[in-house]
């Protein structure tokens, strides 16, 4: 599947850092660790489109293979929680359901185009409704300001608006495996001045001197960051902190942090995370070519598995070596949520009488952050990775 240069799903990336398009363009051809992952998200994306298009459930599907990848148990569950939501939003509009429908917004966007996973255009309200599937389980993403769903709603605008009067437009992001739904509504005319930075942005990478600017949102997905100069310039400048303020009051005998320093020092952590993880995975392909100097691989630790079938371990380590059977199987009972993944959406209700909430750790977000804030304790109090 061909994809734009300046691409929705790249958006946050060229939109931020217009000089990284260019960086990548130069970047030599790696293969894809996370292809795996890519592959099963695909195939729940056809999956959810062919249940869409054909009006049948997600089950009529398990034996069908997509993208390589046939659908798990956990898979049609998930897909189906899209489904649902997209029922949700079609049985009170009329209008027209667009799957898996191509977008254009060069208007805006030099050569942009896209394909967003579902459109629907509500007649009686004058409005677009974009959805788009999340089948990631990492990150939390929301669909306000989401650079990524204007574009697409931009395309969307572009294509309907001529045959009807497009007042608003509804954004909605559905993570169906972290149950994470979020969606925002905006008029039409805050979608068009979206529009006029979305053009000012893309501009800036046709330039020969096209801006950097290293930041968690540009760079997370760059795949020119291990090389990036002004990213590494950041990232080790990220422990500076200006202490120009400690000149101007009485000297204490240890210097120590403020609380302001720590938090700007924390707010750059998860850049400073993504670099070092950037350079770790470069080094790793340098070092098998001799080309990072003062490194050399050596032979990892060695580990030990069984030649035969666990059925035949366990026989001959109870026959012949004499241990317990309790010894050589142990065994505990699965997960609330390994669980889920075996159930359809009725038993899962069922199953909520056979456990309890237990809250979780609390964890250091930012203040903008949509979640509601805590009033915990130091016990209570941890930090997640």
């Amino acid at each position: 599947m061909s994809h734009a240069k300046l691409s929705p799903s790249a958006s946050e990336r060229w939109m931020n850092c217009p000089a990284s398009v260019k960086a990548i363009a130069l970047m030599p051809e790696t293969v894809d660790e996370s292809s795996s992952f890519a592959a099963e998200g695909t195939a729940a994306h056809d999956l959810a489109a062919t249940c869409l298009t054909t009006g049948m459930p997600p089950e009529s599907f398990k034996h069908t293979v997509f993208s390589g990848y046939l659908p798990d148990k956990e898979m049609l569950i998930n897909v189906q929680m899209y489904l649902d939501y997209i029922d949700d939003i079609f049985k009170d509009i009329y209008g027209s359901l667009h799957v898996e429908i191509k977008v254009d917004y060069s208007r805006w966007v030099q050569g942009g185009y896209g394909t967003s996973d579902a459109i629907l255009f509500d007649k009686n309200d004058n409005c677009i409704h974009v959805v788009d599937l999340k089948y990631g389980r990492g990150i939390e993403v929301y669909a306000e300001n989401n650079t990524q769903l204007q574009l697409y709603a931009l395309g969307a605008y572009e294509k309907f608006n001529k045959k009807y009067n497009i007042q608003k437009v509804k954004m909605h992001i559905v993570q169906p495996r972290i149950n994470n739904i979020s969606s925002w509504e905006i008029p039409i005319g805050q979608l068009l001045e979206f529009g006029e930075y979305a053009t000012h942005r893309a501009n800036l990478t046709l330039l020969p001197n096209a801006p950097f600017s290293a930041s968690e949102e540009a760079c997370q997905w760059c795949s020119a960051k291990s090389y990036c100069e002004e990213l590494a310039k950041v990232s080790l400048e990220t422990m500076s902190v200006d202490f120009s303020n400690l000149t101007q009051i009485e000297p204490v005998e240890v210097p120590m942090l403020t609380a302001k320093d720590i938090s700007v020092i924390y707010a750059k952590l998860p850049l400073l995370k993504s670099w070092i993880k950037a350079v770790e995975d470069t080094a790793k392909n340098l070092v098998q070519t001799d080309e990072l100097e003062g490194f050399k691989l050596v032979a990892g630790r060695n580990s030990r598995k069984w030649k035969f079938s666990d059925e035949d371990i366990v026989k001959m380590l109870v026959d012949e070596f004499g241990l317990e059977p309790e010894q050589v199987v142990t065994s505990e009972t699965i997960s609330v949520a390994q669980c889920e993944k075996l159930l359809d959406k009725d038993s899962k209700k069922e199953l909520k009488s056979y456990y309890d909430s237990i809250s979780g750790k609390a964890q250091i977000v930012p203040a903008d952050d949509k979640r509601p804030a805590l009033e915990t304790s130091l016990d209570d109090f941890d930090i997640l990775e």
